[in-house]
């Protein structure tokens, strides 16, 4: 499914090259937009951690949270533009006990991730008031692991290595429609992929699966 999405989102900036101009002076028309999102989003495998799986005895684990990002568009020309935004990529949440010294403590673990996206955008007009985008670029993901006991205690390890917080870069792609309300204000929906990460290789245990960040959102974009 999501290498239908990817191959969607690059055939539609491929074909927008053939589409025509706006109509009218350019110059005149609004470039700039600034965007606030709010949606769904999913880190895909964050419950195959190792802290999760093998340190605790779980007793669920959700991958999919809210989320809100913030973007700023510029459009170059009525097809081709850029879009820079930053906010949550996840949120998955896990609960259940710890044993220590023969003692079960409740015990929730939580990675939480966010960051910056950079994508070129193409836009397909249909009609006066209603588009079609995609966009590809860069994600830059920033990782937040945490596992928490009752008993606050700090001395669990997984080979020897601690809880590894990390950044890391990966293919960002989307695709999405938006309505114009009037010449400042317009509405979007939109479905992106932040990528798919690493995140758990460096413990070295089996089980483990690579996380993909995806969002579900609705917008609200303010033209000026």
């Amino acid at each position: 499914m999501l290498n239908y999405l990817k191959t969607c989102a690059l055939a539609a900036i491929i074909a927008l090259s053939a589409t025509p101009a706006w109509a009218g002076n350019y110059s005149e028309v609004t470039r700039s937009a600034l965007i606030i999102n709010a949606g769904y989003a999913k880190e895909k495998n964050a419950c195959t951690s190792p802290w999760y799986t093998a340190v605790m005895n779980g007793t669920g684990c959700s991958e999919g949270h809210k989320a809100y990002r913030l973007a700023y568009d510029y459009q170059f020309t009525p097809t081709w533009g850029m879009e820079a935004s930053y906010g949550d990529f996840g949120n998955a949440q896990g609960y259940g006990t710890v044993l220590m010294t023969g003692v079960p403590y409740q015990s929730n673990w939580s990675l939480k991730s966010g960051g910056w996206a950079f994508a070129g955008t193409g836009t397909l007009h249909v009609g006066d008031s209603v588009s079609f985008f995609g966009k590809i670029g860069v994600a830059r993901a920033e990782f937040q692991e945490k596992l928490n006991t009752s008993n606050n205690y700090t001395g669990v390890s997984l080979n020897n290595i601690g809880i590894v917080n990390s950044a890391k870069n990966a293919l960002t792609y989307g695709i999405g429609c938006q309505i114009d309300i009037s010449s400042s204000f317009a509405i979007r929906a939109q479905f992106e992929n932040f990528g798919t990460y690493d995140v758990y290789g460096q413990y070295g245990l089996p089980g483990t699966a690579k996380v993909t960040l995806t969002m579900a959102s609705a917008g609200l974009v303010l033209k000026f």
